[in-house]
């Protein structure tokens, strides 16, 4: 069992007006929903916080008319408050192009009493150089104020009023301009879908900011290509979405892995990324739009969120509820150390002691956990106690080591929100040798090399499901090249690199027997000031038995090959290409010699897994002849399959100087 499957996302709870404390609307969440739209067909959860004065967080989930589940995040922004603006992001709050993460250029541009509460990221731009495509303002100054033909923009007047358009209205209010960044469709026009590119009819992680009609702004970010966990979605749908969430005008802003959405931690002071990016982390980007919040803060107790917030647990379960405090500007405080005592909206659900510790009686439903100080409420949770109508393993089977440790993903569901269980809820059935199933759901293996299928029953339902697992399973060769080249060939990424393959066969370095694969490649006469990739593969998707937890390789490097970063592509259960990371692209490969580098496969992804059979290995050159490398050489490599302790793939790969 785990005490928070997703991010806990208290309500925040009070605020000040005025000199006096306000409670704040409290989140409809779990089964309510308040979203009203043609793309949402079932409603799964919602929740909402308060960031700071005049800035609301909200998270619609739900699935779309083809059942793809969808994970949206959104931040509204009161322009009319005079503690609350929109600033541009750039790499360290400078007028330099450059990339950065989106949580780094909002940390630069905080101040004393400037404070970043919200950011997401901005323009489309070029990686090699991070020079946007956009306009760029930032402080009243034009940093790129020339607007490409058919580009559009959100300006920030020096008036404080938020705009949206194209070249015609960046004639008009250019020389009005505080604040603006680029983005490449108007998305929404008088509260009506307007441009939606062909490119866009795919799913994918978005980003997009709209105007509302009295003029408040807000930004949205969709989750894309990790299913289950979010399909993503198509731009003519994000239009409507948009509209939906009040839109009288909306833009399109860069998407795909560049998609981030970040907040203040809620009861803390720094950012936290609330979604997650397709590349599994914060990309690099060239500017991005944070919402500050210029309330004094002083860290004295105002209010408080409680936690856990928004969340479903089994009938007789026991909650540990804590909570955090807030000031007036919703930053930090700490929590009084007395006159606080704990309350339940409804007493038939159970009982809470003084110390939050709330006993479930079996009753399902929803009800509110409310804190108190002095006898006055200062914070509200809402929780739900329901019988799950649904159980699964998050991956069809699985492999492990001997004497390892492995959660195995198993879920329980009711109206298709996580319900949090406990082991007292379920009976597994294991068979002999396998191992143990702790309180966390996670397989303790023994020392035998054994399989079988684990099958998990809800008790007192008709509910199953299995789970096929292997214990010690050994190391399965996928290529080894002892007869030929097969179907492998190599591609680039047709900016003059140059890639062949040929059989190393010894005294040449093979590794293992008697040929390896040879992979030369050569970018010494490629475009300068862009990405370059030489890639080779199988020719077909090529399945992956098992399931494997990461992918590695030894690398000899010699000093010809630093510099490059290294990827692969897999294609998951739902044949949706996947990159992973073998090096961070920056610096790349930065040794001499051997080394074992490896990429986990993140749980969002389900298997099967397919090696892709054109990119299964990439080796690519950002920002090439500027900082990245633009030389030759040649690859040796052997790929195995293997279970250990910490991995179920190692990729064998040797690097020679040319």
């Amino acid at each position: 069992m785990r005490k928070c499957l997703k991010r806990v996302v208290p309500v925040v709870l009070s605020f000040a007006v005025a000199g006096s404390m306000v409670l704040p609307n409290v989140a409809r969440a779990l089964g309510d929903f308040d979203l009203d739209s043609r793309v949402v067909h079932t409603p799964i959860n919602e929740y909402r916080a308060d960031l700071a004065p005049g800035v609301k967080e909200k998270h619609y989930s739900f699935e779309g008319s083809d059942g793809k589940k969808i994970e949206s995040f959104v931040v509204e922004v009161d322009v009319q408050n005079p503690s609350v603006s929109i600033e541009a992001g750039t790499p360290d709050d400078g007028e330099e192009y450059g990339l950065q993460p989106v949580r780094q250029q909002a940390s630069a541009a905080d101040g004393e009493n400037h404070k970043v509460v919200a950011a997401v990221n901005a323009d489309f731009y070029n990686m090699a150089t991070g020079e946007p495509n956009g306009i760029v303002f930032k402080d009243g100054v034009g940093i790129k104020d020339q607007l490409r033909q058919g580009w559009g923009f959100l300006g920030i007047k020096k008036s404080g009023e938020a705009v949206i358009g194209s070249t015609a209205e960046y004639d008009v209010v250019k020389d009005q301009l505080q604040e603006a960044l680029g983005g490449n469709a108007i998305l929404v026009k008088e509260s009506q879908v307007y441009q939606t590119p062909k490119t866009g009819a795919d799913r994918e992680p978005r980003t997009a900011v709209g105007i509302k009609a009295d003029g408040s702004v807000f930004f949205t970010v969709i989750d894309g290509r990790q299913e289950p966990y979010s399909s993503g979605i198509s731009m003519p749908d994000l239009a409507q979405l948009m509209i939906d969430l009040g839109a009288v005008t909306a833009l399109n802003l860069d998407g795909g892995g560049s998609s981030t959405f970040t907040t203040r931690t809620l009861g803390g002071d720094d950012l936290e990324i609330d979604n997650m990016p397709s590349d599994r982390g914060e990309r690099s980007v060239a500017n991005s739009w944070l919402v500050v919040s210029e309330q004094p803060s002083d860290h004295s107790f105002d209010s408080a969120y409680v936690y856990p917030y928004d969340q479903s647990f089994t009938p007789g379960s026991t909650i540990d509820f804590g909570a955090k405090g807030r000031d007036k500007a919703m930053a930090s405080a700490p929590i009084p150390d007395a006159d606080l005592t704990w309350e339940l909206s409804d007493a038939s659900f159970g009982t809470i002691d003084e110390n939050g510790v709330f006993q479930s009686n079996g009753k399902t439903g929803q009800f509110h956990v409310m804190l108190n100080h002095q006898g006055k409420e200062v914070g509200k949770s809402i929780i739900e106690i329901a019988a799950p109508v649904e159980i699964s393993f998050s991956s069809p089977e699985l492999t492990a080591a001997r004497n390892s440790e492995i959660p195995l993903g198993f879920k329980t569901k009711y109206e298709k929100r996580i319900v949090d269980w406990k082991l007292e809820d379920v009976e597994f059935d294991i068979p002999e040798g396998l191992g143990t199933i702790d309180e966390e759901g996670v397989l303790h293996t023994g020392d035998e090399s054994v399989s079988g299928t684990i099958t998990a029953r809800l008790k007192d339902t008709d509910l199953t499901a299995q789970l096929k697992i292997s214990v010690g399973m050994l190391p399965q060769v996928l290529f080894d090249f002892e007869e030929d080249l097969g179907t492998w060939k190599t591609a680039t990424a047709n900016r003059g690199e140059k890639g062949s393959l040929s059989l190393a066969e010894y005294p040449e370095p093979v590794r293992f027997g008697d040929q390896s694969l040879k992979l030369d490649y050569d970018f010494t006469d490629a475009q300068t000031g862009t990405t370059l990739g030489v890639y080779t593969g199988p020719g077909v998707n090529t399945e992956i038995e098992g399931d494997p937890q990461s992918i590695g390789m030894w690398v000899y490097a010699t000093p010809e090959a630093n510099g490059y970063w290294l990827r692969m592509l897999i294609a998951d259960g739902n044949n949706k290409n996947q990159s992973v990371n073998l090096t961070a692209e920056k610096p790349g490969i930065d040794w001499v010699g051997w080394k074992y580098i490896e990429a986990e496969i993140p749980s969002s992804f389900t298997g099967p897994f397919k090696i892709s059979g054109t990119q299964a290995i990439r080796m690519m050159s950002t920002k090439s002849g500027i900082t990245g490398p633009m030389t030759k050489g040649s690859l040796i490599l052997i790929i195995y399959v293997r279970c250990t302790e910490k991995k179920s793939m190692i990729y064998i790969l040797r690097s020679l100087s040319p």
